[in-house]
């Protein structure tokens, strides 16, 4: 459900009016104030750009997810084994303090 009792389109239709309002206001005040490209380049140019270097962006895109894939993957596989290494030491030892408790208020059981 949407905010404020609305349906969910008039959310979806509030959400992009108020982003082109502000890429409005944006390429306004850059060309009224005479922005120098260098400084802050106005949405017109960026959009061109984006839509120009739509292949170069789409394949670093890519890479980039990929690195992120295998970087989570990465961490599970290190993650699981380690965790599972971590809990299983209490039932190993006869000690039961838990390892997650480093106050001086733990009590041995």
């Amino acid at each position: 459900m949407a905010a404020f009792g609305g349906s969910y389109f008039s959310s979806i239709l509030i959400g992009t009016v108020a982003v082109l309002l502000l890429l409005g206001l944006w390429e306004a005040a850059l060309r009224f104030f005479e922005v120098p490209i260098w400084l802050a380049p106005k949405p017109s140019d960026f959009l061109a750009r984006l839509y120009t270097d739509r292949a170069l962006i789409a394949g670093h895109a890519f890479w980039t997810s990929l690195t992120i894939v295998e970087g989570f993957a990465l961490g599970v596989l290190v993650a699981i084994p380690l965790a599972l290494a971590i809990v299983s030491v209490g039932a190993w030892s006869g000690d039961s303090i838990r390892l997650s408790c480093f106050s001086t208020s733990c009590q041995r059981r």
